[in-house]
């Protein structure tokens, strides 16, 4: 499908691009030296006509404050032709700079007018008014060339069209030639801007320049934009729903007499001792959930997440990141401030109270900044609402091993006992992931129990709570080895794995690429449970693009190789580059997992075994393949794509 298909389906006419490129004059004030070398070069009647134009006193003190005010600068620099080369100390290398930069949006702007779609560039200074809505945003990062870099300014520019255009929903591309700084500032800019991050991407300029992969970062965004701004939508809704969910139990708190919490309370769990406070609490935790279930907004986020596949993603990114990691979190684990209720109201393990579930670090652990071991409770819950019972008995732990939580490091789920993320008690942003281990178990007696009421003989520190459902799952699969219990499974879908990639020329093998050979972020495996284990290959956009662009290069340099003709064929297949993001590989008949992918299996290619996907330790013919070796029997592709465990 060509771009101007893409943009013509996906609705998108207008584009606009907010860059100093386009500024009509500067918008910083020039050096004391550059100023000084200004007032240097006049002449006499320059100077007095400068100090006419500025409508100043022909004094030279007047003159070199009069240029530390932008107004002042923007005048001159209007005027600037008539006080040549004098004006060349302030202006030339502003000009020249600009020039440059224009050159660098030039054939991002050619190719958005060549495929139909009206561009509006603006500087910085623009008025952004009286234009169409756009639905492609480019905004510079660096919009002014001195000072600090900042993503204020950028973030200014961008709620100006947010104000103007509130429904537009575009998708916002954040460029620099800068990329470290581009890479530092993203999460900055889009969480100012409170973007939806699958709207959004942070472009390195340089990229601008490659039509090819300009074309189809582009087409990728473009086909998903009327999608991704179904789901912007329907987030809006599941915020309003849980707005009008609050108002709602703000409004039932307000109709129920104190009476009514007491009888609330004497009808159910007084006979377990459980404080008024926390079962009410409880109560209207789950009246929250009810109150946010009602609404059709909530459930129309749930259509439109059911709609996707793995296979319409706009880009491929995968690893357990930060914010999957706090909504799995959450889930599974109580609220932090309802433990530091408990110990304000004296209900916390100091005063003799414990929970089922609840999750304890080491003392001398968290001192020596090195937590290895965690305990969670799982004696159960009506054996612990006593504490003066408790006294006479023992209380029993599971032990779980504890580590880093790392993006690219997936928990996985041992015999259907969900791995824990909890924050690190002591270190800011920092998770720890703790995986149980339902075969070693300790006790706690009477003694144990009592030192927790002392600082000096408290030896351990407890630090979060299993939610119920998850607490009972731990306790089930110790107890009574029942573990299918169901709860959330850990997301451990998607496993990380490095990347290489390797051409065949003619009956040698050479290296393409091992830039991502050790990076967990380049590519991914995903291995269904069931009998049959279809399996996902999943390479990351940037990763496909470059090793792409890099096959491209190889072909164009190497006209005279055996498999030229059929990589040049490759090459010009239609979606080429998302049929290497994405994969399913289906098992054949005899066995469990096919050794080798092959993407365009499906195409009219001559050798529609052209691009091969190899998983680690595959077993096929292509295991032995790297730079140099010779092609053997089986090895029937041009190009290989093996996957790597990461160390």
């Amino acid at each position: 499908m060509t771009l101007d298909v893409i943009f013509a389906t996906a609705g998108v006419t207008h584009a606009h691009l907010i860059d100093d490129a386009y500024d009509q004059a500067p918008v910083d004030i020039n050096t004391d030296e550059e100023i000084e070398r200004f007032l240097n070069a006049l002449d006499d009647d320059q100077f007095d006509a400068v100090a006419q134009l500025l409508k100043i006193d022909a004094a030279e003190d007047t003159l070199r404050a009069a240029l530390s005010d932008l107004k002042h600068v923007r005048r001159l620099f209007r005027a600037r032709a008539q006080f040549k080369p004098a004006s060349d100390h302030l202006f030339a290398v502003y000009v020249r700079e600009r020039q440059d930069r224009r050159a660098r949006l030039k054939p991002l702007v050619d190719r958005l007018k060549a495929s139909g779609v009206t561009c509006y560039t603006y500087g910085t200074d623009a008025p952004k008014t009286n234009r169409e809505a756009p639905q492609l945003l480019f905004i510079d990062l660096q919009l002014k060339t001195r000072g600090g870099l900042t993503v204020e300014d950028a973030l200014t520019e961008y709620r100006r069209i947010s104000e103007r255009y509130p429904d537009a929903r575009p998708f916002v591309f954040l460029a620099s030639t800068l990329a470290a700084a581009l890479d530092n500032n993203k999460e900055a800019f889009r969480a100012g801007a409170k973007l939806f991050i699958s709207q959004f991407e942070a472009l390195d300029k340089t990229r601008i320049k490659d039509e090819d992969e300009l074309e189809a970062i582009l087409g990728a965004y473009a086909k998903a934009l009327p999608r991704l701004r179904e789901m912007h939508i329907a987030i809006d809704e599941v915020s309003s729903a849980v707005k009008y969910a609050g108002e709602r139990l703000a409004e039932t708190l307000l109709s129920l007499d104190l009476v009514d919490y007491f009888v609330l309370h004497a009808n159910t769990v007084a006979i377990e001792k459980s404080k008024l406070g926390t079962y009410v609490s409880e109560i209207l935790m789950e009246y929250l959930t009810h109150e946010v279930e009602a609404s059709s907004g909530f459930w129309n986020f749930a259509a439109a997440l059911d709609s996707w596949t793995l296979h319409d993603i706009p880009r491929s990114r995968f690893g357990f990141t930060r914010p999957a990691r706090k909504i799995y979190s959450g889930n599974m684990l109580h609220a932090k401030n309802r433990l530091l209720s408990e110990v304000d109201r004296k209900l916390a393990p100091e005063h003799g109270y414990f929970a089922l579930g609840d999750i304890f670090f080491s003392t001398k652990e968290l001192a020596a900044g090195q937590v290895k071991q965690a305990l969670a409770v799982i004696t159960p819950a009506c054996d612990l609402a006593r504490p003066e019972e408790l006294q006479q008995r023992t209380i029993l732990l599971s032990e779980g091993r504890v580590s880093k939580a790392k993006e690219f490091s997936l928990p996985t789920a041992d015999h259907g006992v969900a791995a824990v993320v909890i924050d690190h008690p002591t270190q800011v942003n920092q998770q720890l992931l703790i995986q149980w281990d339902r075969k070693r178990l300790r006790t706690w007696d009477k003694a144990d129990i009592s030192n927790f009421a002392d600082d000096e003989k408290r030896e351990w520190l407890r630090v979060g709570r299993l939610r119920p459902l998850y607490a009972v799952q731990l306790q089930h699969s110790i107890t009574a080895d029942l573990s299918r219990i169901g709860v959330q499974r850990t997301p451990s879908l998607l496993v990380p794995h490095g990347l290489t990639a390797f051409v065949r020329d003619g009956k040698v093998w050479r290296s393409l690429d091992a830039t991502d050979m050790n990076d967990p972020n380049a590519a991914a495996l995903s291995v269904t449970e069931d009998k049959k284990k279809k399996t996902a290959f999943i390479v990351s956009d940037p990763s496909a693009r470059r090793i792409f662009k890099e096959l491209r290069d190889w072909v164009t340099k190497h006209p005279l190789s055996a498999t030229f003709n059929e990589l040049e064929q490759l090459l010009k297949t239609p979606d080429v580059l998302q049929r290497l993001l994405y994969v399913e590989q289906k098992p054949n008949d005899k066995d469990m997992y096919d050794k080798v992918c092959y993407p365009f299996a499906d195409t009219a290619l001559p050798n529609p075994q052209c691009v091969a996907f190899v998983r680690p330790n595959s077993e096929s013919s292509y295991d032995s393949v790297s730079g140099g070796t010779a092609q053997a029997d089986g090895q029937n592709a041009s190009v290989l794509f093996k996957f790597r465990k990461v160390p």
